[in-house]
């Protein structure tokens, strides 16, 4: 025989006798019960339900009606609404909702109920209300199901007083936390680690927190749970003492793994995913430090930009922006000297001129504090932007020659092989400033090697990139080529998009001279969405001009150089030497096809055009 009991929850000590009793007398009964903890009886085998499958990543309607989660959603909109379809309009906000409610089957129907009056868009952004917009649509339902906030107070009722205070205190993580990070925030005078330990071996086993298959598992909250875990946490009037826990505890690890990839006793691509893993609860750590505690602030800021490596450098500013105003004297030293390190290499990133220059006291105040691996990664990239500004046409800064002298001075061979690459690119750009390119070029290789061994993919690619810079500029354009096409190759699939648009921008300008014009338009194509995305369409004016030059489009070409011409004035970026010759190649080509004074007025036009404009101009021109 086989015998379901539905719904043990409530009355499982109850059910595990009966079950027990059961199986004593008759042992090949099969017992199905279904609950939201185990019985923990002799015999049993637990099998967790999770929510409804969900899509790990875009599709369009046709792919997402296969995903449980999205069926069930659509299913019971049609229900309200039989003109309701997924389409390729509505795919995304659906696949959202569902995301956001976790697959699960209650939370889906309740917010299906609410699409015929506000719409699937109007829904998504509700969400962050869910408990008063996910109710009263299941008239003859239990009063637990009735509502997503009855059916989590229910579920909550069920635990046990340890457990709730866990519980609620769980709810600050925005994100996966390890067992150790959930006892530092969920531990006080009246709870141990112990504890919490056993508390929350309850709170998985109730389904409240999930635990990940790996060794040693992950946790984390799903998103209504967490919600409802802040309300009672806001309620408690504990808040204030379990987010400063969870901020200290927050700079503490990633402190400590930022001091780590330094001295090279970790890898900085192990670095960026111990960071990466933790970025939700960095940001909402951070934002709370901001307000409460500013030297964790100040602290979490330049860990936190680590994680936003490939992100645009204008989006990483906001934690910056945060932090500026609190790195006072009141934040200990050795944590404003690593402030002013981060900031600084963000602000180089940037690619702005006057950031730099305006507010570029980083040196001083890292030279002041005797910050000495900060020191060296800042006179690398200062040597950097010296190297960037010459070329761009400036004279060279009075200061070169010390920032080089201080750099291999202070140099330390027990610092992690990922710092010293650094400074091989400080060398690096030393040469190129003297005209040393073989120099350079050994510099850099250099620093690929030692970027390699220091565990950093991106640092190892992005001196690569440099390596092709300097091909181009000894006008080695096979060379270039062959080295570009490697890291392009490389690059491509990586996470690291920006430094993968530098590669293919270097390796269109080889292949431009080289006169292959259908691969540096594919270059120049595949480029433009993160061109895009990192607000660097700017930087592909040069190779196009260029392009357009050499098949006989002179007057786009033209109108594209004066467009560079008024962008290199702000960034380096645009005015370097290989992007100089560029223009200066398309701008000679076009003169001889259309006069110089044509040429003239066409450049006075193209300082003119916005960023919309030129997005338009260049992606006519990729699709000719």
């Amino acid at each position: 025989m086989q015998l379901v009991l539905d719904n043990a929850e409530h009355l499982v000590d109850d059910v595990a006798r009966l079950a027990q009793a059961l199986l004593e007398c008759a042992p090949d009964l099969r017992l199905i019960v279904t609950s939201q903890t185990p019985l923990n009886v002799p015999g049993e085998r637990v099998f967790r339900l999770g929510g409804l499958a969900l899509p790990d990543g875009p599709v369009n309607a046709e792919q997402a009606i296969e995903y449980g989660a999205i069926e069930i959603f659509v299913d019971r909109v049609q229900a309200l609404d039989r003109r309701f379809t997924i389409n390729c309009d509505n795919v995304d906000a659906i696949v959202n909702v569902c995301s956001d409610l976790d697959g699960l089957p209650l939370a889906l129907e309740l917010a299906a109920a609410r699409v015929p009056s506000i719409g699937v868009r109007g829904v998504a952004a509700a969400l962050e209300h869910r408990f008063q917009v996910l109710g009263g649509s299941r008239r003859l339902a239990p009063p637990r199901q009735q509502t997503l906030h009855a059916a989590l107070e229910w579920s909550h009722d069920l635990l046990a007083p340890d457990e709730r205070t866990v519980f609620r205190r769980l709810g600050v993580f925005a994100g996966p936390f390890p067992l150790d990070l959930a006892q530092q925030v969920a531990r006080d005078d009246a709870i141990d680690e112990w504890e919490v330990l056993d508390a929350l071996g309850g709170l998985v086993n109730r389904s409240l927190v999930v635990a990940s298959s790996d060794d040693p598992p992950d946790y984390r909250m799903l998103e209504s749970p967490r919600a409802y875990a802040r309300e009672m946490l806001s309620r408690s009037g504990e808040e204030s003492g379990v987010s400063r826990r969870h901020a200290r505890a927050l700079r503490e690890r990633l402190w400590q793994a930022d001091l780590e990839w330094m001295a090279g006793h970790m890898g900085v691509d192990a670095y960026r995913t111990a960071v990466g893993q933790m970025l939700a609860d960095a940001k909402a750590a951070l934002a709370w430090a901001v307000k409460n505690e500013p030297a964790s602030a100040v602290a979490l800021a330049p860990c936190l930009d680590w994680a936003l490596v490939n992100e645009p450098p204008s989006e990483r500013g906001a934690h910056w922006a945060s932090t500026y105003p609190l790195v006072g004297d009141d934040v200990p030293s050795e944590v404003r000297a690593r402030w002013w390190t981060g900031w600084n290499h963000w602000a180089l990133q940037r690619g702005d001129l006057h950031l730099v220059e305006d507010r570029g006291r980083a040196v001083e105040n890292v030279r002041a504090l005797n910050y000495m691996p900060g020191l060296y990664w800042i006179l690398q990239t200062r040597l950097w932007l010296s190297a960037a500004q010459i070329q761009a046409g400036a004279a060279i800064p009075v200061d070169v020659h010390r920032y080089i002298e201080q750099l291999q001075a202070i140099e330390d061979p027990r610092w992690s092989p990922a710092l010293l690459a650094m400074g091989e690119r400080g060398k690096s750009d030393y040469c190129r400033m003297k005209g040393d390119w073989d120099g350079a070029i050994g510099h850099l290789r250099n620093a690929a090697r030692l970027a390699h061994a220091g565990g950093d993919s991106r640092g190892r690619w992005s001196a690569l990139v440099a390596l092709v810079d300097a091909e181009l500029s000894m006008e080695r354009y096979r060379e270039a080529a062959a080295v570009g096409a490697e890291v392009v190759d490389g690059l491509t699939g990586s996470h690291f998009e920006s430094t993968l648009f530098h590669a293919r921008h270097n390796l269109a300008l080889a292949r431009l001279h080289l006169d292959d014009h259908e691969s540096a338009r594919t270059l120049i194509a595949q480029s433009m969405q993160v061109a895009l995305r990192f607000r660097m369409l700017a930087i592909l004016t040069p190779s196009m001009a260029l392009l357009l030059a050499k098949e006989g489009d002179c007057e786009r070409a033209a109108i594209l150089c004066g467009y560079a011409g008024r962008q290199a004035a702000t960034s380096f970026q645009i005015g370097q030497s290989n992007e100089a010759r560029a223009l200066r190649e398309a701008e000679r080509i076009s003169c001889e096809a259309l006069g110089m004074t044509e040429v003239a007025r066409l450049k006075a036009q193209g300082s003119s055009l916005d960023e919309a404009d030129l997005k338009l101009a260049i992606s006519e021109a990729v699709a000719r």
